[in-house]
């Protein structure tokens, strides 16, 4: 009985607090236009202006705020601002810039992260063959380099040893063989298409052929295996040398440390690595990926963490005796996500760029390029080389023909024609290269994306539409506050009159300010100068002089405080300026004077803004009949915070 009271209290608790949230959103706390405006739709602005929170002084604050905002956007309207050409093009560029962002920090990011994830659990062994056109003379591309994979593959499945293989298909680059066995890989260690292969294996399996930048791979896994965590490292170098002087050395060195000499006084004797030694020889975090040998990484990996220091070992580096000094662990998976994400936002996995977003999107959607038609195109376009993309036509075989498809929407041949026309229309066809299609591909998905992504997350809508919002209340503030060619000069007139004596400018220095990188060449334009030449004449006269004059502004900061203490006709002594040597000359001290209406226009201008505001406000709550309730807006605010 009593959990079952308890349970029934908890409910009425919840249920009078829900209750209380809904009767205090709709209670109206402002009238615009005759529509009123609930406390929640008040809240949800208030939040969206970038706060987290509020208090009750907050939102009286900013109710006749939201709601002269909410008159100003009836006014665009009904003025015709958002039909703007200006305006509608700003909005276009910035939602289709926005539209690239969406998609990645809305799917694009916490999809290829959760793989990132899961894959940086686990690294791979394994062996590949590399077939690569740019280093192998009997290959001419990539299609015979496919061609040779598909046989090694082959052979491979049918229980060739792999060595052997490997040296038989396999280019070579300076006399070594590309192929063969890789170190350990984890996440982020090699090429997405290599890595995307590798990651789809089990053990024992061999891919199918797999393009990079690098030529044709097949690749063999040989292990998974649970990720071993990164190594803080630290160790003592000792050069190589051609005879055994660095292998005395450092057993020298380790028969130190086991005499209990202290680590860090020994690196910092004996160590030869000059750039850790004086921070206990450390290297940083080691871990299979990283950029260092192999053999290396695998005596740090294979080094029993507990061990006050390894045995001297060789690497292809020199001599090293290492020393862990902690093993990378993580308070909770949490923490350890987010150390992944800050990782993962620094590698190539991840680009903040709109290529990488059109990849993805092509990956996403789906597309085809049908490389006969796009040769056929290509053939037919080189051999009618001497005339100009604008003046070329296909024939009816090739301009009907679907040249490629995305999203199952297809694009002829034709449709690749008026692309160039439009963008290459002057250049002849002998010009013509394969990036061009690829430039195609990229501006038909880019002219797609704003489409693309409302039609993903309809709720981007609202963040365009309050740019364009924000870009119509800039405009039309600027055009009723802030512009000088919509104010009413009368009134700035009427105000300059009135307060003359505010508009004046003080007693102050007309001088030259005189710069050079040299003192030679500051001295000759002094010289210059007490030659009684005028200083307006000095960059025509004398070379790497640089002049600033002025004759408006009262300067109480050095070195300008200087000038009304000194003689007219006058220097400073030479101080440094912005890097370069300097001196101030005084023509002469001007008397202070009242400033001409056109010369306080500015001020005149910025002085008006405030009653100018005003004004328009007040014209603005009449036509729209604006009017807010606080005491309403105190009863919304305390029934929501009553519990």
């Amino acid at each position: 009985m009593l959990l079952r009271f308890i349970f029934t209290c908890t409910l009425l608790l919840i249920s009078s607090s829900l209750y209380a949230q809904n009767d205090a959103d709709d209670i109206l706390v402002g009238e615009i236009n005759g529509e009123g405006v609930t406390y929640n739709e008040l809240k949800d602005n208030f939040l969206n202006s970038g706060k987290q929170e509020y208090n009750l002084d907050e939102l009286k604050e900013f109710l006749p705020l939201y709601l002269n905002y909410r008159a100003k956007l009836l006014d665009a309207k009904r003025l015709g601002y958002y039909d703007v050409e200006s305006i509608q093009e700003e909005h276009e560029l910035y939602s289709k810039q926005a539209s690239y962002n969406y998609w990645l920090d809305q799917q694009i990011r916490p999809d290829l992260f959760e793989k990132y994830f899961e894959r940086s659990k686990y690294e791979l062994k394994a062996s590949h063959i590399l077939i690569s056109p740019n280093f192998d003379q009997n290959i001419d591309n990539l299609d015979q380099a496919l061609e040779k994979a598909l046989e090694a593959r082959q052979r491979l499945l049918n229980g060739d040893e792999f060595e052997q293989i490997n040296a038989q298909y396999s280019s070579s680059r300076n006399g070594q063989n590309m192929g063969g066995s890789l170190p350990w890989l984890s996440v982020g260690t090699t090429v997405g298409p290599f890595e995307d292969a590798l990651y789809s294996l089990e053990e024992g399996e061999i891919s199918e052929p797999v393009e990079t930048q690098f030529g044709i791979h097949v690749i063999r896994l040989e292990e998974i295996r649970e990720k071993v965590p990164p190594r803080r490292t630290q160790h003592i170098f000792v050069r190589p040398t051609r005879d055994s002087t660095a292998q005395i050395k450092v057993y020298e060195v380790y028969k130190a440390l086991q005499e209990g000499r202290q680590w860090k006084e020994v690196v910092s004797e004996y160590s030869e690595d000059e750039t850790t030694k004086f921070k206990a020889g450390d290297i940083g975090w080691i871990s299979y990926g990283t950029n260092y040998a192999a053999s290396f990484i695998d005596n740090i990996m294979n080094l029993n963490p507990e061990k006050a220091y390894s045995e001297p070992f060789r690497s292809p580096y020199g001599y090293h005796i290492i020393r862990i000094d902690s093993v990378q662990s993580f308070s909770s998976e949490e923490s350890r996500k987010e150390q992944l994400q800050e990782e993962f936002d620094n590698t190539p996995y991840f680009k903040r760029n709109n290529t990488f977003v059109i990849n993805y999107l092509r990956d996403y959607y789906g597309d085809d390029i049908k490389n006969s038609v796009l040769g056929d195109f290509e053939n037919y376009i080189i051999t009618q080389d001497s005339v100009l993309i604008s003046e070329f036509d296909l024939p009816e075989s090739i301009s009907s023909s679907i040249i490629y498809t995305f999203n199952e929407v297809n694009f002829s041949g034709n449709d690749y024609l008026d692309y160039l026309k439009e963008s290459r229309g002057d250049r002849y066809r002998f010009q013509y290269t394969r990036q061009w299609f690829n430039n195609y591909l990229q501006d038909l998905i880019d002219k797609r994306i704003l489409n693309l992504t409302l039609d993903e997350f309809p709720e981007f809508q609202e963040q365009t539409d309050n740019y364009m919002d924000g870009l119509v209340i800039y405009q039309i503030n600027n055009d009723y506050m802030w512009s000088g060619e919509t104010v009413d000069i009368n009134e700035l007139l009427k105000l300059y009159l009135n307060n003359i004596n505010n508009y004046r400018l003080e007693e102050r220095a007309y001088y030259h300010l005189i710069t050079s990188q040299t003192d030679s060449a500051l001295q000759k334009g002094v010289n210059f100068i007490n030659d009684g030449n005028s200083p307006d004449s000095l960059r025509s006269n004398i070379s790497g002089i640089a002049v600033n004059i002025d004759s408006t502004n009262t300067f109480t900061e050095p070195p300008f405080d200087r000038l009304l203490s000194m003689e007219p006709g006058s220097f400073t002594d030479t101080f440094s300026y912005r890097n370069r040597v300097a001196v101030l000359y005084l023509n002469e001290i001007l008397p202070s004077r009242t400033l001409s209406f056109e010369e306080a226009f500015d001020r005149l201008l910025t002085d008006y803004q405030p009653t100018r505001e005003r004004i328009w406000l007040e014209r603005l709550k009449e036509k729209y009949n604006i009017s807010f309730n606080m005491t309403r807006l105190e009863e919304a605010y305390n029934l929501e915070n009553s519990r």
